[in-house]
């Protein structure tokens, strides 16, 4: 029997698929139709296993009712911060893109609507095209009660640091709401050697295409540009780096990390990464991590929140 506590646990990587989504997955995956090995390999063997792992998933992650409130009552999860799961709407061509995350963030906002007090959730956008995926963060936010917006790192092999994606992080920083830089399987010119080696997904890969794509946008200047953006970032890698004062990068970078970066810790790191690293959710949680106190309630915190993957094996 779990004690009494006086804090929420708030899961923040908790994906959803709907299954307009999942149908076109293993559509696309029967087809062959999209040149992405990172796309292959993940949902490959999501969508091409049989056992009952992965049909657990697939029928677990298009729940957004009876079943995914049960599985989070019997873990004692108060609240899911919901997103659209990897790699989303990214794979498609822009116009495809901007129509299934305009339906998949309908599709949400009715879920919490119908759960107010245990969902809330993150738009999806299609990069793709940037300025449309700004106004479908606004209506995210504005209309539909969104808190921010979920991107899958790379976009068929583009980084947000291109300048043709700032405008994304303009409607970001004038709503004041976070962007979620989830985890992918990385791009191609990344991906050879991971994928030969079996390292391509969660295990390694996911915080290699992470924590690079953070970077990227930390030494191209987008947090100079936009001071008051803020990144989420699931990768414990990108803390470690900094802990290891490793050169090559600008002098604020260090300080960018503080101000703009919060680092959702999903494995155990080392001591040293998570000294002084910070996290919180405006309007929803906030705490810290602090050394030898992983993931637990800051002095006075209400909420504390973590990842847990939702549907996704643990």
């Amino acid at each position: 029997m779990e004690l009494a506590r006086n804090y929420r646990r708030i899961a923040v990587e908790e994906a959803f698929l709907p299954p307009e989504l999942a149908e076109l997955y293993l559509r696309i995956l029967g087809e062959g139709t999209i040149d992405d090995p990172g796309f292959r390999s993940l949902w490959g063997f999501y969508g091409g296993d049989t056992g009952a792992r992965t049909t657990g998933v697939l029928g677990r992650i298009q729940d957004l009712d009876a079943q995914r409130i049960a599985d989070m009552d019997a873990t004692g999860i108060d609240l899911q911060i919901l997103s659209l799961t990897c790699p989303g709407v990214q794979i498609f061509d822009a116009s495809t893109a901007c129509m299934l995350a305009r339906s998949s963030n309908d599709l949400l906002a009715e879920a919490i609507r119908r759960h107010p007090t245990r969902f809330a959730g993150l738009a999806a956008i299609a990069p793709q095209d940037p300025a449309e995926a700004a106004r479908e963060l606004a209506r995210g936010v504005q209309r539909l009660g969104l808190k921010g917006a979920i991107i899958n790192s790379h976009t068929h092999d583009e980084y947000l640091d291109e300048r043709r994606s700032w405008e994304i992080f303009e409607a970001a920083e004038s709503l004041d709401v976070p962007i979620y830089l989830h985890p992918n399987t990385p791009s191609r010119r990344l991906i050879g050697p991971l994928l030969d080696a079996g390292l391509e997904g969660a295990i390694f890969g996911f915080g290699v295409e992470t924590g690079l794509h953070l970077l990227r946008l930390i030494t191209s200047g987008v947090f100079d540009r936009f001071p008051s953006l803020q990144i989420y970032d699931v990768d414990d890698m990108t803390p470690r780096f900094f802990s290891n004062n490793y050169g090559g990068l600008n002098v604020g970078s260090p300080k960018m990390m503080a101000q703009n970066c919060d680092v959702i810790i999903t494995a155990l790191p080392s001591a040293a990464a998570l000294r002084e690293v910070c996290f919180g959710w405006e309007g929803l949680a906030t705490g810290f991590f602090s050394k030898g106190r992983c993931a637990m309630p800051a002095s006075g915190a209400t909420d504390v929140p973590f990842s847990f993957g939702a549907a996704f094996p643990t």
